[in-house]
């Protein structure tokens, strides 16, 4: 992840918690799919939670270091509930 930052942003903190959050759940979600490869076994790996927030850490990724990225026309706190949403979905 990039270090330097741009711009200060107002929700620095709640963002990086949620890019850890995010990590985390892409790692759950990353060795249920291993497990269900290597064991055989049911357990739920769901694509589309995981290419969406492949595509939420990227931004946030982006939004941690500039706040005026492109996709800066959604508020910040509009994005942590999406992301928040599908986390706990």
């Amino acid at each position: 992840m990039q270090t330097s930052q741009i711009v200060t942003c107002q929700n620095c903190q709640s963002l990086k918690s949620l890019y850890s959050q995010i990590n985390s759940s892409l790692y759950l979600q990353i060795k249920n799919k291993w497990m269900n490869q290597a064991y055989n076994t049911d357990i739920c790996f769901n694509s589309d939670k995981f290419r969406k927030l492949t595509l939420y850490k990227r931004i946030l990724e982006y939004r941690i270091v500039n706040p005026e990225y492109p996709s800066s026309c959604i508020s910040d706190q509009d994005l942590i509930t999406q992301i928040t949403l599908i986390i706990n979905k």
